[in-house]
């Protein structure tokens, strides 16, 4: 799920927001985590469209592969 936030910034632009929540199920024995509880980026207005901005990875404790 995500949300788009227009912030007023100043007379000449704009800053534009985005949340996303991401959820993972929990296919065996341990839940997944990760690193951090909030994650931030920020791009610049200009940048490449196949730029990336930010990689999140899901981890958890089990030995099976799942996917």
């Amino acid at each position: 799920m995500g949300k788009i936030e227009n912030h007023p910034r100043n007379k000449l632009g704009i800053t534009l927001t985005k949340f996303i929540r991401i959820g993972i199920a929990d296919k065996n024995d341990n839940p997944p985590y990760f690193d951090k509880g909030l994650y931030e980026a920020e791009v610049d207005e200009n940048e490449d469209i196949q730029h990336t901005v930010l990689t999140v990875t899901a981890k958890d404790h089990d030995e099976c592969k799942w996917t």
